[in-house]
């Protein structure tokens, strides 16, 4: 009893916090957790030429607290399909560590540090729940579940998002993952009905806590879009996401580093050459960002 009344009395001399914000990174100064993009229009993407005019490029950081963050932007229906197009920063790839049949490509570890994810949501605006942030309020992430109560008074939700995602990674409609492009296509959108997409933010990177992102918003299908540029695959469609913050743009050679990956060249021919280029370099990286990660991490065998 007296250890019970000890443990009590110092609970409530230190407080409880239950929040569970101390978990999660701070708030970053000039990088919004939670954005809106205001309303876009669906562009005509018909060759590789169109994908400059019609590319957004932007940021995103964390909201400080345990509370969702992402980018959300409207669109008027069109009367056909629609496809929304996101690619996270930056470039992920598992690396090959069979010993009997490793693939050449992917045989030198990434920089995992530099990857963020964001899952991609949309549908009817009336049906979203979350209020889109604005220059006076920092808005809050909502979904596109409705809720109702049925005639045994147990609340029922139904999700009513009509993004299906799509992406190289997986086509069953679940989430790509780390770095990598989703994208789905709304069909028949109704024409001049509001829709509300939602990109969540699931992780941020973990060198900076600032996800670059690109994004698309295209007439047709994603079928289409992806049919009409040259892209060797969906990892390719739009370069220069990986954002240098000291100029809001995209790091030089972060085009020479997708240029590569999409070549399908092995991997370790630019990382060398990169490891190559920071030898003697006391700060490592620190004027340059570097993509690829340290062979010493490798894993052995009886290893995780």
């Amino acid at each position: 009893m007296r250890i019970t009344m000890l443990s009590f009395a110092m609970l409530t001399a230190v407080g409880c916090d239950y929040s569970g914000d101390f978990l999660f990174a701070g708030a970053i100064d000039g990088v919004r957790g939670v954005d809106h993009l205001d309303t876009l229009t669906p562009a005509t993407i018909e060759s590789d030429a169109d994908i400059d005019g019609a590319a957004i490029f932007g940021e995103i950081g964390p909201t400080g607290t345990a509370a969702k963050g992402g980018v959300t932007f409207t669109f008027r229906g069109t009367g056909d399909h629609v496809c929304v197009f996101v690619d996270p920063e930056a470039v992920f790839w598992n690396q090959s560590v069979s010993t009997r049949t490793p693939t050449p490509q992917y045989a030198y570890p990434d920089n995992v540090f530099d990857d963020g994810d964001l899952d991609l949501y949309a549908g009817f605006a009336t049906y979203y729940n979350g209020t889109p942030a604005t220059e006076e309020s920092g808005g809050e992430i909502g979904d596109f579940r409705v809720r109702y109560q049925d005639g045994l008074q147990e609340e029922v939700s139904i999700a009513l998002s009509e993004c299906v995602i799509s992406s190289s990674i997986d086509d069953s409609g679940a989430h790509a993952g780390r770095g990598s492009p989703e994208y789905c296509t709304l069909r028949n959108t109704q024409p001049g009905v509001s829709y509300l997409v939602l990109m969540e933010t699931w992780s941020t990177p973990l060198d900076d806590d600032r996800l670059g992102y690109g994004l698309l918003l295209a007439h047709g299908t994603c079928a289409d879009m992806l049919n009409a540029v040259t892209a060797s695959n969906d990892e390719c469609v739009l370069r220069g996401e990986t954002i240098d913050p000291s100029t809001g743009e995209a790091y030089p050679n972060s085009y020479e580093f997708e240029d590569h990956f999409c070549s399908r060249a092995p991997m370790g021919d630019y990382c060398e050459a990169e490891r190559a280029a920071q030898r003697g370099n006391p700060n490592y990286c620190e004027n340059q960002h570097c993509f690829c990660g340290d062979p010493a991490d490798t894993p052995s065998g009886g290893s995780f």
